[in-house]
């Protein structure tokens, strides 16, 4: 079938510095290696850059191409150590790593729709592995968007659509592909892109979309492409348009089968099934390793990342209220310790009482915690997006607790960070959802310790919510079924963790009860 992929052109310039043998690009990586990551990374995308520009039989492409993946694969975990769990936006120095990370991606993509183009321009068959190898590369640049809350650059899924479509074509969907010591298929390469988008990716913690790709790489197999909705047709079937170029959507209503040329469904219905048996084996008290998860589903957040995957990959995420759209303005201020500053007349908590501020400023005249001024775009009874324009943002992160202070109002109302997106122009956009209308303003310490004491948020018990009355704390400050003691309004009590409501990568929300 005709392909319209995206190439660069070839250059039959003598002036081009590019290496083709073999031995000597592979002993260049493994140098190359050893040094500074970021380094390595823009002289690696360079080469390849130069290889896509430099006229080669495929066959020979081919094989740079795969050391050249390899190496990008192993410079992976560093590059993103540098992005993936630093506050938003991006420092300027993290973004062009992000971005480098990214162009990795595309460059490896294009060598190998290069590899196919010049294989069927030759009437030569399908090189499986460049299809399937096209496919796993523009899912890292679609997951590298994702990890940094940036758009999906345009034309992306159309070229992973068209190369699933040939291999639709060609028959070569479930045939196997060596991935180092894993055997993997098109059909799980595309299916892995897929599941990844329908997580509301942009709601993730940061650092969670890594343990995503990580779980879709075991188990997309248990996830199918169909052209029916099945008996079921209550949910967890998505609808891809191989014609488009859009991540996949929630199966509409009025529509039970498509044309498979054109479109497909993802049905999760057996991957949610293997989800949730191994939450129940987790909670059953059997290992990670005997239920082909890694050692870091001991940990709560891990599972709590896995219930929410099921609940993404189970049903149609329906909105519960309707947004209101139009523009007022309102403050912001972030974190724990900042909310308590405005909570407390814009008090710094123990200054001058021995508690331990780290490295705040409070020379005279110096704002310790500052607010910032950001538009609605929307609002329902549940949250609201919003958005600033600015060279200057606050430092936030999905996951994030943050206060908000409509025009003339004295009361900071409480919310938390969901999702997170930026773009080129400066602007940062919010998904936030609402926690609580106020908090008061309290401390904490371990019980039995004398430690000082640290700022913490108590929210109000909301009964339409059935929510109790709960602390707000920085993360490991307090631990479920353990004592603490609470300062609050001149007067300190002894309470006790009970049940942990919500946990990220920044703070807990513990229920509490005197003890």
């Amino acid at each position: 079938m005709p392909l319209n992929l995206s190439v660069p052109a070839p250059e039959q310039r003598t002036t081009l510095a590019v290496e083709t043998r073999v031995d000597q690009v592979s002993a260049w990586l493994e140098k190359l290696l050893r040094g500074i990551p970021a380094d390595a990374a823009l002289a690696v995308c360079d080469a390849i850059a130069a290889l896509n520009h430099h006229p080669l039989a495929a066959s020979e492409r081919l094989v740079l191409l795969e050391r050249y993946r390899a190496a990008a694969l192993e410079l992976l975990p560093p590059l993103k150590a540098q992005f993936v769990i630093v506050p938003l936006p991006l420092p300027e120095k993290n973004r062009r790593i992000a971005e480098l990370n990214r162009q990795l991606f595309v460059e490896l993509a294009n060598g190998y729709k290069i590899v196919l183009q010049d294989t069927l321009k030759e009437a030569g068959r399908t090189p499986l592995l460049a299809v399937q190898r096209g496919i796993a590369s523009l899912g890292n640049v679609i997951a590298t968007c994702y990890e940094s809350y940036a758009p999906v650059p345009v034309g992306t899924w159309a070229e992973i659509h068209q190369l699933y479509r040939h291999a639709q074509h060609e028959n070569l969907l479930d045939e196997p592909v060596q991935d180092g010591a894993a055997s993997t298929s098109v059909a799980d390469s595309f299916k892995q892109v897929l599941l990844l988008a329908v997580t509301d990716p942009y709601h993730l913690m940061q650092g969670e979309v890594i343990r995503v790709v990580d779980y879709t790489g075991r188990f997309a197999r248990f996830a199918e492409l169909r052209t029916d909705s099945g008996a079921s047709g209550q949910g967890g079937i998505f609808l891809v348009s191989l014609d488009g170029d859009q991540p996949p959507k929630a199966l509409p209503k009025m529509v039970s089968e498509v044309d498979g040329a054109t479109a497909i469904l993802l049905d999760t219905s057996r991957l949610t099934a293997q989800l949730s048996q191994q939450l129940g084996g987790l909670d059953a008290g059997i290992t990670p390793a005997d239920l082909l998860l890694p050692e870091a589903a001991r940990d709560q957040a891990y599972r709590g990342l896995m219930k929410r995957l099921l609940k993404h990959w189970s049903l149609s995420v329906r909105r519960h209220f309707n947004r209101k759209h139009y523009r007022a303005e309102l403050d912001i201020c972030v974190g724990v310790r900042a909310i308590h500053y405005f909570l407390s007349g814009q008090q710094v908590y123990g200054v001058g009482s021995g508690a331990s501020n780290g490295d705040l400023d409070f020379s005279p005249h110096k704002n310790v915690f500052v607010s910032s001024r950001w538009s609605i775009l929307n609002e329902s009874a549940g949250g609201m997006a919003l958005t600033q324009v600015s060279e200057i943002y606050p430092q936030l992160r999905a996951g994030e607790i943050i206060g908000l202070k409509a025009e003339g109002s004295l009361r900071w109302n409480i919310a938390v960070v969901r999702w997170v997106k930026t773009n080129e122009r400066n602007r940062l956009d919010l998904g936030i959802q609402m926690v609580a209308p106020y908090a008061t303003a309290a401390a904490v310490r371990p019980a039995g310790t004398h430690t000082p004491f640290q700022p913490v948020l108590l929210l109000p018990e909301i009964p339409l919510f059935k929510q109790p009355p709960c602390v707000v704390a920085p993360r490991g400050m307090l631990q479920a079924q353990r004592g603490f003691v609470l300062e609050h309004e001149g007067q300190t009590t002894s309470q006790k963790a009970s049940q942990l409501l919500e946990s990220t990568a920044v703070f807990e929300q513990f229920q509490f009860a005197a003890e």
